[in-house]
């Protein structure tokens, strides 16, 4: 018999170890009549390098830009410097980035993602001979979110959240490849969650965004952590290898 016990994370206490992996939360159920959708940079409860914020990030802005009929800004046309704030709009500059394209400056909707990590405690028994003997191995579970709320009101249209065990990653690819395979069935059950609720096709015209630009990675960063140009100017290797894990994890986004 395996058991599993989530232990000391509030959000994680939520699954049951025999219950889904995901749990959805609509808000609402009326018509929206947001102009675009504006994709945060994905915000990890550790530290990681600034170009996976944008790579998470690059997930929804290409699932939206195939499903929905909505511009999508990415977060490279703006700055957010408090990403998970309670006020979706608090320290965020997405305002004018819809003021540049002509659209009303509030009338947005914003998905943003994170992700923390949680200790899990395995407990393995087996019955050999007549006697019972039990260990206890420490596995790392991560509880990742994808939120869609509106840019007026802070009202959350829709939440999906998630958890999954994680492994050691592939060497020289994605560190973390069961949060990004969770990622991407959230903001896919998210979107499908929220387009119904959406202008009909054609109303609203194509979307303003399928994919980031390579070139992006090299020079987007975040508050306290370095742009990929500027980590090859300390770490060539290190860069190269970064720029290496983009190419394979875009590779992967064409694949879906």
């Amino acid at each position: 018999m395996r058991r599993t016990l989530l232990l000391a994370a509030p959000l994680a206490l939520a699954f049951s170890c025999s219950g889904p992996a995901t749990r959805l939360r609509a808000g609402g159920s009326g018509p929206l009549d947001e102009r675009a959708l504006v994709v945060y940079p994905y915000a990890f409860g550790w530290e990681e390098p600034a170009f996976r914020s944008l790579l998470k990030a690059s997930d929804a802005v290409v699932a939206a830009g195939a499903r929905l009929r909505l511009p999508v800004i990415p977060p490279t046309e703006f700055e957010v410097t408090r990403p998970l704030d309670p006020n979706v709009l608090a320290g965020s500059t997405a305002a004018k980035a819809m003021a540049a394209r002509g659209l009303p400056p509030r009338a947005f909707l914003v998905l943003r993602g994170w992700a923390e990590r949680v200790g899990a405690r395995t407990v393995a028994a087996a019955t050999v001979g007549g006697r019972t003997a039990s260990a206890l191995d420490d596995e790392s579970v991560v509880v990742a979110h994808v939120q869609i709320a509106e840019a007026a009101t802070g009202e959350v249209v829709v939440e999906a959240t998630g958890r999954t065990a994680t492994g050691d990653g592939a060497p020289g690819g994605d560190p973390l490849p069961e949060l990004t395979a969770l990622h991407r069935r959230l903001v896919a059950e998210a979107l499908a969650a929220l387009a119904p609720r959406l202008p009909a096709p054609g109303a609203a015209g194509p979307s303003g965004a399928a994919e980031i630009p390579a070139e992006a990675f090299e020079r987007w960063a975040r508050p306290g952590r370095s742009s990929l140009r500027d980590l090859a100017t300390r770490d060539p290797i290190a860069a190269a290898a970064a720029r290496a894990e983009i190419a394979a994890y875009r590779a992967s986004q064409r694949q879906r």
